[in-house]
């Protein structure tokens, strides 16, 4: 039985969509008979109409006393007369042009583009206006997702569609099933050779293009074939995952494909005015050919450094681009032997976000001596290992002032003092920070978020403040973000519950951790409530930003309406 509170916030919540949703959701499905039921209907919403009135001005007369009685049963006849409506409005009356923008809002309402896929299909189950309606509008098949089996008719089907609409498309391999006994058939290169003769037909249309394969050869034929395709002119973004090893031929090629496959190929030859978001995984390109001046997002992961950017092409794309977003992840500019100290940073005063990982120790302080970016708000360093990355804290320390989001994943720190004092004053600049993602956390990064930076700082005779406020590291820092890798131990839970309970004893709580399911599924109820004393918890989608995130770094998607969005991989 509900409790009274509950039954008083009914009436503030029976028009809520959440509310309506779930209604609608155990509703059967229409039939014959109940469509000629509606002369019923609009007796009973006529009935309702004279209740509500009665209940709504006895409420006026009674206020400011609430009677709980009065409010369940208002609550209930508005949620009633509501749904009723809904069931009986005309909506085949409807302008085509009407009915159109409806759809279009029905399948952008998903997030999950596997969701909005499967809706636009329904959509044209229905009757046959709505069929009708649905395959005259381009827009609403322009979003088309490669994961079926091959010969992929039902995603060539949406392709074709979609008419002269504005493109995006994304193909990757079927992953495996529960009722899978094999691994689903990865793409080969005569199928990726296939499929693309028919796609890039429309190259002119393409806005978006993300793919992901497991074997180099297909990879290679995406380039060929959108260098034979020609200039792109709407694509404003191009994803390429190999995600196969990295560095590694899979197949010899064939004598004949030599020439053309093993030099690095241009994008579409080079034109791409618009491109804006650019992301290659386990690939290379012709960088000297690459369109640089819309570049908001460059994304490059696993690739041999001989082949990557020359430093003057890498500084080049910076200097040309407008930068919001850059991710190297053992990729960047080729090396070159340059002393650090002679390094010319290049000024991205665009750019918010910055994913470095699996780097070496020097390496990772040439890529961040390479530019001066004083906007940047979030920070993420992911597999540095081999080394004491403690001296790389030391070489960023005071270069991004304003960053408020910070990720460390598997950072090497060795447990000395020299150490400490390194990263404890790295912390203790990051004034603005407030939000920390940690996974595989070291035993010294923990010290040294607890540790007093009074004790670690230089003092600055023209400062004499600085040396004795804060007394904690990252003093605004208010919410945590965990991931647990399964199996959980409780050896990894037991650091966490130091931090929590150690920062609140400082003065510096932090008032939100989010926990992964790997997390939930160990820990006991009774170990969950002491840990909410300290603080509030909450469960993360490992595929999905916070709100407290996205508050902090925007959507990178934003360009692209929601619900057609291809977000291919997270990171």
């Amino acid at each position: 039985m509900s409790s009274v509170s509950d039954r008083i916030a009914l009436i503030e919540k029976w028009d809520s969509d959440l509310l309506m949703r779930a209604h609608l959701s155990i509703l059967l499905e229409p039939t014959y008979e109940a469509i000629m039921e509606t002369e019923r209907a609009l007796a009973r919403i006529i009935l309702l109409k004279s209740r509500i009135r009665r209940f709504t001005q006895l409420r006026e007369f009674l206020a400011p006393r609430r009677v709980h009685e009065l409010e369940v049963a208002l609550a209930r006849d508005l949620l009633r007369r509501k749904v009723l409506i809904w069931q009986i409005f005309p909506i085949r009356e409807l302008p085509s042009e009407i009915l159109t923008e409806i759809f279009r809002y029905v399948v952008r309402s998903f997030d999950n583009i596997s969701d909005s896929m499967v809706q636009r299909q329904r959509l044209t189950w229905v009757c046959r206006q709505f069929r009708e309606v649905a395959l005259a509008d381009g827009l609403l098949w322009n979003v088309v997702w490669f994961n079926d089996k091959a010969p992929w008719n039902r995603s060539l089907n949406f392709f074709y569609r979609a008419g002269v609409a504005p493109l995006d498309i994304r193909i990757d391999e079927r992953p495996k099933k529960t009722d899978d006994i094999e691994d689903p058939p990865r793409f080969t290169f005569g199928q990726m050779n296939w499929l693309l003769d028919i796609l890039l037909r429309k190259m002119a249309t393409i806005r978006t293009l993300v793919i992901a394969v497991h074997d180099e050869l297909p990879a290679l034929a995406v380039l060929d074939k959108m260098r034979a395709a020609g200039p792109a002119p709407l694509l404003e973004r191009f994803e390429l995952y190999r995600t196969g090893p990295p560095y590694m031929w899979t197949k010899p090629l064939r004598a004949s494909e030599l020439p053309r496959l093993c030099d690095p190929i241009a994008i579409c030859n080079g034109y791409t005015p618009k491109l804006r978001w650019l992301t290659l995984d386990g690939i290379v390109v012709d960088w000297e050919h690459l369109s640089f001046a819309n570049l908001t997002v460059i994304d490059l992961k696993r690739m041999n450094m001989q082949l990557c950017p020359s430093t003057d092409t890498f500084r080049e794309m910076l200097t040309k681009s407008k930068l919001t977003k850059l991710v190297c992840h053992a990729a960047g500019p080729r090396p070159d032997g340059t002393d650090l100290s002679r390094i010319k940073p290049v000024y991205l005063p665009h750019l918010q976000e910055l994913h470095m990982g699996d780097m070496n120790l020097h390496y990772a302080c040439v890529v961040v001596a390479g530019f001066n970016a004083p906007q940047l708000k979030s920070l993420t360093l992911a597999n540095f290992v081999g080394s004491d990355y403690s001296t790389f804290f030391a070489w960023i320390r005071e270069r991004f002032p304003d960053i408020k989001l910070l990720a460390l994943y598997s950072v090497n720190l060795e447990t000395n003092p020299e150490s400490l004092g390194k990263t404890v004053r790295w912390l203790d600049s990051l004034r603005k920070l407030r939000i920390l993602k940690l996974g595989n956390m070291r035993p010294l990064l923990l010290e040294a978020l607890l540790a007093d930076p009074r004790e670690h700082r230089f003092i600055d005779p023209e400062k004499p403040d600085y040396a004795q406020e804060p007394t904690a590291v990252c003093p605004a820092l208010e919410i945590l973000k965990l991931h647990f890798q399964t199996p959980v131990t409780m050896q990894e839970v037991a650091p966490m519950l130091r931090l929590l309970t150690g920062r609140r004893a400082m003065g510096a709580p932090i008032r939100k951790t989010y926990v992964n399911k790997a997390f939930v599924e160990l820990i006991k109820a009774e170990q969950v409530e002491a840990l909410r004393d300290v603080t509030q918890v909450d469960v993360y989608d490992s595929h999905s930003l916070t709100q407290e995130e996205a508050d902090i770094i925007g959507c990178s998607d934003e360009a692209i309406p929601r619900g057609a969005r291809l977000q291919i991989m997270q990171h």
